[in-house]
């Protein structure tokens, strides 16, 4: 049986799964299935996705004191959701700059991948042929040993 959780405690597992599935589903943009994702593209992303959010609410801190200082603006709501509209681009700009760094990543990890795969079957290859030859040496030995038997039989 599981011990039971409070509801604080689900909720947070909750929010942690949907944040794993928002940086397995990013993975996916780019045809990495999440099960052959390489551990640190992972990583990369999650630290992008916290650098822009961390951009963005940095923005709209800026934007809240202006709007603190500017009450009396009849403007103010188009100035706010313009505001949001250049923070959000900001954390969108960035997001991307971090996730084509982590493609590129992942793209050199996977040739290096292929690059190991196919040096390992060369080697299985090698060895393969290097048995192939050992055992028709042992063959003809084995077909000379008979032979000496039958003459000195």
């Amino acid at each position: 049986m599981q011990p039971i959780t409070s509801k604080t405690e689900n909720r947070s597992i909750a929010i942690h799964r949907l944040n794993m599935d928002e940086a397995g589903n990013a993975g996916l943009k780019f045809g990495v299935s999440r099960r052959h994702q390489p551990a640190e593209a992972n990583t990369q992303q999650s630290k992008a996705k916290k650098i822009a959010e961390q951009k963005y609410k940095e923005v709209l801190k800026t934007a809240e004191k202006s709007k603190k200082s500017d009450d009396n603006d009849k403007n103010e709501p188009t100035e706010d959701k313009e505001v949001q509209r250049k923070a959000e681009k900001e954390r969108k700009k960035i997001y991307d700059e971090i996730l084509k760094k982590c493609q590129k990543k992942r793209s050199l990890a996977n040739a290096k991948l292929r690059k190991a795969k196919a040096e390992f079957k060369k080697a299985i290859a090698e060895a393969a042929r290097k048995v192939e030859k050992l055992v028709a040496k042992a063959h003809r030995i084995d077909r000379y040993v008979n032979y000496m038997n039958y003459l000195t039989g």
